[in-house]
């Protein structure tokens, strides 16, 4: 005969245990990666500078002065080259096509979700070739401009020195280092909340459930099998698994349905509340949850 099912609170139970311990588990990743990863953004830009970064210029804000200097640094370039070789109108034109070229290509043009997400997909595309590229797109937009009095030739000599600039200090290359820096840290907590929840699908338990004493079967009450746990597993987790996908693949249009896939399957749980105590993951599956001590070992019947 089947053992009688976990209903909503003891599960609820099971939730959060298992969320402290994986939350413990991914805030000690998150520490470590962050440590070593802005140690090795650290060496980067001090190559790239000749800047002293230590853990204390970290601390201290100095660290973040520099990156806003050498930022600064290649705007007032921008605007020294602008004084040099152009007047006052000419430059106002140009700062008009220079903004809106930056905005097509990094910034939203609208405050609406579409512009946020195209907006989000080319800063996660980001890569040594970037900032060089778009300076030839900002040339070629106000080249095609043809602004009166405005001379190719000063043009030609403006982009390469901005070229030659991005080249020398190394900007292009940090960049992407920290688009991918900033990846990881999004992804590490999700990759380990993931690899704590492989426990449930290896052994039929997670981490809470095997310390209350509570374990998955069949929906007639026998072990389930590894067809069912992996069954169960993909539908329960795949807001996650989408999420990680999005990250890795740099593709942040996912991460709106990677959101609805995760609220469904939590709003699911609520299914336990009901006469068959079993959440929306358990009715894809096929499965229940039991105490470990009640479950049928025998093969499940036809």
């Amino acid at each position: 005969m089947a053992g009688k099912r976990v209903g909503f609170a003891p599960r609820l139970g099971v939730i959060a245990l298992d969320g402290v311990l994986s939350g413990v588990a991914a805030l000690v990743a998150l520490v470590i990666a962050a440590t070593t990863g802005g140690i090795g953004l650290g060496l980067k830009y001090q190559e790239m500078t000749g800047g002293r970064v230590t853990v204390s210029t970290l601390i201290d804000g100095t660290f973040g002065r520099q990156l806003r200097d050498r930022s600064d640094e290649l705007a007032r370039n921008m605007d020294r080259l602008l004084t040099e070789r152009f007047t006052a109108e000419q430059r106002g034109r140009m700062r008009l096509i220079i903004e809106t070229e930056l905005k097509r290509s990094y910034l939203p043009l609208e405050r609406n979700s579409s512009g946020w997400w195209v907006a989000a997909r080319r800063l996660a595309r980001v890569n040594e070739s970037t900032l060089g590229e778009l300076i030839d797109r900002v040339y070629s937009s106000v080249k095609a401009a043809s602004i009166q009095g405005v001379k190719t030739g000063d043009l030609d000599a403006m982009r390469a020195e901005l070229r030659s600039y991005v080249d020398d200090t190394g900007l292009g290359r940090f960049l992407p280092a920290v688009v991918r820096y900033a990846a990881g840290l999004v992804a590490i907590p999700l990759a380990v909340d993931l690899l704590y929840s492989l426990v449930e699908l290896i052994v039929g338990a997670s981490v809470g459930k095997l310390l209350l004493g509570f374990r998955i079967g069949t929906a007639g009450g026998r072990r389930a099998d590894a067809g069912t746990l992996i069954v169960r597993f993909l539908a329960k987790y795949s807001g996650s698994l989408l999420a990680i996908v999005a990250v890795l693949a740099r593709a942040p249009e996912l991460l709106p349905i990677s959101a609805l896939l995760y609220a469904l399957f939590v709003a699911g749980c609520f299914a336990t509340l009901g006469p068959e105590r079993r959440a929306l993951h358990d009715y894809v599956a096929g499965s229940a949850v039991y105490r470990a001590d009640e479950l049928d070992e025998g093969p499940e019947r036809a």
